[in-house]
Protein backbone atom coordinates (compact mmCIF):
# COMPACT_ATOMS: atom_id res chain seq x y z
CA UNK A 1 0.00 0.00 0.00
CA UNK A 2 2.85 2.64 0.94
CA UNK A 3 4.58 1.48 -2.43
CA UNK A 4 1.72 2.44 -4.29
CA UNK A 5 1.33 5.83 -3.02
CA UNK A 6 4.77 6.32 -3.07
CA UNK A 7 4.36 5.55 -7.04
CA UNK A 8 1.18 7.54 -7.09
CA UNK A 9 2.84 10.44 -5.69
CA UNK A 10 6.18 10.23 -8.10
CA UNK A 11 4.07 9.64 -11.10
CA UNK A 12 2.37 13.37 -9.88
CA UNK A 13 5.53 14.95 -8.96
CA UNK A 14 6.69 14.02 -13.14
CA UNK A 15 3.47 14.85 -14.14
CA UNK A 16 3.40 18.88 -12.84
CA UNK A 17 7.48 18.41 -13.70
CA UNK A 18 6.34 17.57 -17.51
CA UNK A 19 3.89 20.37 -16.84
CA UNK A 20 6.69 22.98 -17.53
CA UNK A 21 9.63 21.74 -18.25
CA UNK A 22 10.71 19.32 -21.73
CA UNK A 23 12.59 16.92 -19.17
CA UNK A 24 15.27 16.28 -21.68
CA UNK A 25 17.13 13.06 -20.03
CA UNK A 26 20.82 14.09 -20.54
CA UNK A 27 19.62 17.90 -19.18
CA UNK A 28 17.68 16.72 -16.08
CA UNK A 29 21.05 15.89 -13.57
CA UNK A 30 22.77 17.85 -11.04
CA UNK A 31 25.84 17.15 -9.46
CA UNK A 32 25.32 13.90 -9.92
CA UNK A 33 21.61 13.60 -9.52
CA UNK A 34 20.04 12.63 -12.46
CA UNK A 35 16.27 11.96 -13.67
CA UNK A 36 14.70 14.95 -12.05
CA UNK A 37 11.53 15.96 -12.80
CA UNK A 38 12.35 18.94 -14.64
CA UNK A 39 15.61 19.84 -16.14
CA UNK A 40 18.72 21.65 -14.34
CA UNK A 41 17.66 25.20 -15.64
CA UNK A 42 14.78 25.20 -14.55
CA UNK A 43 15.30 23.12 -11.04
CA UNK A 44 16.89 26.12 -10.82
CA UNK A 45 14.80 28.57 -11.89
CA UNK A 46 12.32 26.93 -8.88
CA UNK A 47 14.73 26.74 -6.34
CA UNK A 48 15.95 30.25 -6.76
CA UNK A 49 12.79 31.88 -6.77
CA UNK A 50 11.56 29.75 -3.58
CA UNK A 51 14.82 30.51 -1.33
CA UNK A 52 14.95 33.98 -2.11
CA UNK A 53 11.68 34.25 -1.45
CA UNK A 54 11.40 33.51 1.67
CA UNK A 55 14.86 34.98 2.44
CA UNK A 56 12.89 38.37 1.22
CA UNK A 57 9.81 37.77 2.50
CA UNK A 58 11.75 37.50 6.29
CA UNK A 59 13.80 39.98 5.79
CA UNK A 60 11.26 42.47 4.47
CA UNK A 61 8.39 41.75 6.41
CA UNK A 62 5.38 43.67 5.70
CA UNK A 63 7.47 45.79 3.76
CA UNK A 64 6.10 46.86 0.57
CA UNK A 65 8.76 49.23 -1.30
CA UNK A 66 11.00 47.70 -4.15
CA UNK A 67 14.81 47.90 -3.05
CA UNK A 68 17.12 50.45 -5.28
CA UNK A 69 17.37 50.42 -8.61
CA UNK A 70 20.75 49.35 -8.64
CA UNK A 71 19.58 46.33 -7.22
CA UNK A 72 16.82 45.73 -9.57
CA UNK A 73 19.01 45.86 -12.13
CA UNK A 74 21.18 43.40 -10.85
CA UNK A 75 18.24 41.26 -10.83
CA UNK A 76 17.46 42.31 -14.73
CA UNK A 77 21.26 40.92 -15.42
CA UNK A 78 20.66 37.94 -13.34
CA UNK A 79 17.95 37.06 -15.46
CA UNK A 80 19.40 37.86 -18.82
CA UNK A 81 22.71 35.92 -17.86
CA UNK A 82 20.24 32.51 -17.59
CA UNK A 83 19.19 33.53 -20.52
CA UNK A 84 21.66 34.12 -22.89
CA UNK A 85 22.98 30.58 -21.54
CA UNK A 86 19.92 28.92 -23.21
CA UNK A 87 20.25 31.21 -26.00
CA UNK A 88 24.01 30.75 -27.13
CA UNK A 89 23.95 27.11 -26.04
CA UNK A 90 20.70 26.54 -28.29
CA UNK A 91 22.43 28.30 -30.96
CA UNK A 92 25.60 25.95 -30.78
CA UNK A 93 27.88 29.47 -30.20
CA UNK A 94 29.02 27.95 -27.34
CA UNK A 95 28.95 24.90 -24.79
CA UNK A 96 27.36 24.71 -21.97
CA UNK A 97 26.56 21.87 -18.93
CA UNK A 98 23.78 21.17 -16.19
CA UNK A 99 25.72 22.71 -13.40
CA UNK A 100 26.00 26.57 -15.80
CA UNK A 101 21.99 25.63 -16.20
CA UNK A 102 21.26 25.06 -12.46
CA UNK A 103 23.19 28.12 -11.21
CA UNK A 104 22.15 30.75 -13.75
CA UNK A 105 18.63 29.17 -13.09
CA UNK A 106 19.30 29.88 -9.55
CA UNK A 107 20.06 33.29 -10.25
CA UNK A 108 17.15 34.22 -12.74
CA UNK A 109 15.09 32.60 -10.09
CA UNK A 110 16.38 35.38 -7.67
CA UNK A 111 16.11 37.99 -9.67
CA UNK A 112 12.59 36.91 -10.27
CA UNK A 113 11.59 36.88 -6.51
CA UNK A 114 12.22 40.66 -6.53
CA UNK A 115 9.13 41.56 -8.69
CA UNK A 116 7.13 39.44 -6.70
CA UNK A 117 7.90 40.24 -2.94
CA UNK A 118 6.11 43.36 -2.85
CA UNK A 119 2.81 43.19 -4.03
CA UNK A 120 2.71 40.10 -1.74
CA UNK A 121 3.69 41.79 1.33
CA UNK A 122 1.01 44.24 -0.07
CA UNK A 123 -1.73 41.69 -0.31
CA UNK A 124 -1.03 39.98 2.96
CA UNK A 125 -0.49 42.10 5.93
CA UNK A 126 -2.69 44.75 6.64
CA UNK A 127 -0.24 46.89 8.83
CA UNK A 128 1.90 47.68 6.61
CA UNK A 129 5.38 49.32 6.38
CA UNK A 130 6.21 51.82 3.15
CA UNK A 131 10.01 50.56 3.16
CA UNK A 132 12.36 48.56 0.93
CA UNK A 133 12.11 45.48 1.27
CA UNK A 134 16.16 45.48 0.77
CA UNK A 135 17.37 48.66 2.71
CA UNK A 136 21.24 48.28 3.32
CA UNK A 137 24.22 47.53 0.92
CA UNK A 138 24.95 44.63 3.44
CA UNK A 139 21.36 42.97 2.63
CA UNK A 140 21.81 44.38 -1.24
CA UNK A 141 24.74 41.65 -1.21
CA UNK A 142 23.58 39.09 0.81
CA UNK A 143 20.66 38.90 -1.44
CA UNK A 144 23.16 38.99 -4.67
CA UNK A 145 25.18 36.32 -2.92
CA UNK A 146 22.04 34.06 -2.13
CA UNK A 147 22.22 31.84 -5.51
CA UNK A 148 25.86 31.23 -5.61
CA UNK A 149 25.52 29.91 -1.60
CA UNK A 150 22.67 27.80 -2.33
CA UNK A 151 24.73 26.25 -5.38
CA UNK A 152 27.73 25.34 -2.88
CA UNK A 153 25.35 24.00 -0.59
CA UNK A 154 23.41 21.85 -2.41
CA UNK A 155 26.96 20.87 -4.19
CA UNK A 156 28.77 20.02 -0.94
CA UNK A 157 25.20 18.12 0.94
CA UNK A 158 23.70 17.08 -2.48
CA UNK A 159 23.51 13.17 -1.19
CA UNK A 160 22.02 13.95 2.00
CA UNK A 161 19.05 16.20 0.12
CA UNK A 162 18.97 13.91 -2.99
CA UNK A 163 15.99 11.94 -1.69
CA UNK A 164 14.18 14.93 -1.60
CA UNK A 165 15.06 16.98 -4.53
CA UNK A 166 11.85 16.22 -6.57
CA UNK A 167 9.58 17.20 -3.36
CA UNK A 168 11.92 20.22 -3.27
CA UNK A 169 10.99 21.19 -6.74
CA UNK A 170 7.75 19.72 -7.27
CA UNK A 171 7.09 22.54 -4.51
CA UNK A 172 9.02 24.95 -5.95
CA UNK A 173 6.83 24.48 -9.27
CA UNK A 174 3.66 25.30 -6.91
CA UNK A 175 4.87 27.60 -5.06
CA UNK A 176 5.45 30.60 -8.19
CA UNK A 177 2.67 29.77 -9.88
CA UNK A 178 0.56 30.67 -6.44
CA UNK A 179 2.22 33.49 -6.05
CA UNK A 180 1.63 34.92 -9.27
CA UNK A 181 -1.77 33.97 -9.09
CA UNK A 182 -2.53 35.04 -5.81
CA UNK A 183 -1.11 38.64 -6.87
CA UNK A 184 -3.30 38.83 -9.87
CA UNK A 185 -6.46 37.38 -8.13
CA UNK A 186 -5.96 39.91 -4.61
CA UNK A 187 -5.29 42.99 -7.67
CA UNK A 188 -9.08 41.78 -8.50
CA UNK A 189 -10.35 41.59 -5.24
CA UNK A 190 -8.83 44.10 -4.12
CA UNK A 191 -8.95 47.26 -6.39
CA UNK A 192 -12.01 46.65 -8.25
CA UNK A 193 -14.96 44.33 -6.70
CA UNK A 194 -16.05 47.17 -4.65
CA UNK A 195 -18.64 44.58 -3.54
CA UNK A 196 -16.23 43.19 -0.24
CA UNK A 197 -15.80 45.57 2.23
CA UNK A 198 -12.59 46.77 2.92
CA UNK A 199 -12.96 45.66 6.76
CA UNK A 200 -13.10 41.88 5.68
CA UNK A 201 -9.51 42.16 5.16
CA UNK A 202 -8.51 38.06 5.59
CA UNK A 203 -11.53 37.11 3.92
CA UNK A 204 -9.78 38.87 0.83
CA UNK A 205 -7.08 37.08 1.23
CA UNK A 206 -8.54 33.65 1.51
CA UNK A 207 -10.79 34.14 -1.81
CA UNK A 208 -7.16 35.29 -3.09
CA UNK A 209 -5.35 32.16 -2.05
CA UNK A 210 -8.62 29.96 -3.02
CA UNK A 211 -8.64 31.57 -6.64
CA UNK A 212 -4.70 31.57 -6.98
CA UNK A 213 -5.06 27.73 -6.38
CA UNK A 214 -7.82 27.05 -8.92
CA UNK A 215 -5.95 29.13 -11.40
CA UNK A 216 -2.50 27.65 -10.83
CA UNK A 217 -4.27 23.63 -10.78
CA UNK A 218 -5.91 24.77 -14.12
CA UNK A 219 -2.61 26.12 -15.57
CA UNK A 220 -0.85 23.43 -14.80
CA UNK A 221 -3.33 21.12 -15.82
CA UNK A 222 -3.97 22.78 -18.87
CA UNK A 223 0.08 22.86 -19.62
CA UNK A 224 0.61 19.43 -19.48
CA UNK A 225 -1.74 18.16 -22.26
CA UNK A 226 -0.70 21.00 -24.11
CA UNK A 227 2.62 20.09 -23.74
CA UNK A 228 1.34 16.40 -24.55
CA UNK A 229 -0.15 17.17 -27.64
CA UNK A 230 2.87 19.22 -28.91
Amino acid sequence: YRVKIMNMLSGLMSNIGFSVCHQITNKSSIFGVVNLIVCSRCAGIYIGFLLAFIYLFIRGKRKTEYPSPGIMIMGIIFIVIMALDGITSYLYLRETSNSIRFLTGLMAGSGLSLFLVPPVNYFIFKDLKHESIIKTNLEGISFLCLPFLVYIFLYFFRSIIYPFFSYIITFSIIFIFLSINFVLASMVLFRFIKVISRDKFYMKIFLSLFIALLLSGTQLIGLFYLHKAI
